[in-house]
C-alpha cells in the first residue's frame, strides 16, 4: 500500500471514528443521518436509505469501517462530474437499443464494458466487481440517472 494510500485510509478511520458517536464499531442510520445534518446535506428518508443500501454490502443493517472506507475512498476518486457519468449510461443505453428507457440491466453495462475489453485485446475484468455493486430493482434493472445522483451527492 503506498504512503497516499495509508493516508487516506487513515483519514477515513478518524472520519469514521467521528461518525461512529456510540463507539460500537459500526454506523447505524441514525449516526449517518446525523452527519448528514451537521455537514448540511439534507436528505429524504428514501435517499437516505437508498444510500445506506448501497454502503451496507454484507447487509448487516449497519456501516462497518471495511464498508465505509470503500465507498469513501472510492468517492475521493471519482474524477468525474454527474453529467459526464450519465452521459455514459446514455451510450450504453442507445448502443443496447433500450429507447428512451432510463434503465439499464447489468448485463447491457457488462457487454458493453466487455466490448472495450475485446477491442483492446485485454483480459481486465476489474469492472465486473464495481458493476456487481449496482443496486437492480426486481427485474434486474438500473435506473441510471437515479443511481448517478445518488452515488455522486453522497
Amino acid at each position: 500500500m503506498s504512503n497516499r494510500q495509508e493516508a487516506e485510509l487513515e483519514e477515513m478511520r478518524e472520519i469514521f471514528t467521528l461518525v461512529d458517536t456510540d463507539g460500537g464499531g459500526t454506523v447505524s442510520r441514525e449516526e449517518m443521518k446525523d452527519l448528514f445534518n451537521i455537514v448540511g446535506i439534507n436528505s429524504t428518508k428514501e435517499q437516505l436509505d437508498k444510500m445506506l443500501k448501497v454502503m451496507d454490502s454484507d447487509n448487516s443493517g449497519e456501516i462497518d469501517f471495511e464498508e465505509f472506507s470503500s465507498v469513501m475512498l472510492r468517492r475521493v476518486q471519482v474524477e468525474f462530474t454527474p453529467n459526464e457519468v450519465k452521459n455514459a449510461f446514455e451510450v450504453i443505453r442507445k448502443e443496447k437499443g433500450c429507447g428512451n428507457n432510463t434503465k439499464l440491466n447489468k448485463s447491457h453495462i457488462i457487454e458493453f464494458l466487455d466490448s472495450f475489453d475485446t477491442l483492446k485485446g485485454e483480459e481486465d475484468k476489474s469492472y465486473l466487481d464495481l458493476v456487481e455493486q449496482i443496486e437492480c430493482d426486481a427485474h434486474g434493472y438500473i435506473d441510471f440517472r437515479e443511481y448517478v445522483d445518488m452515488m455522486m451527492t453522497f
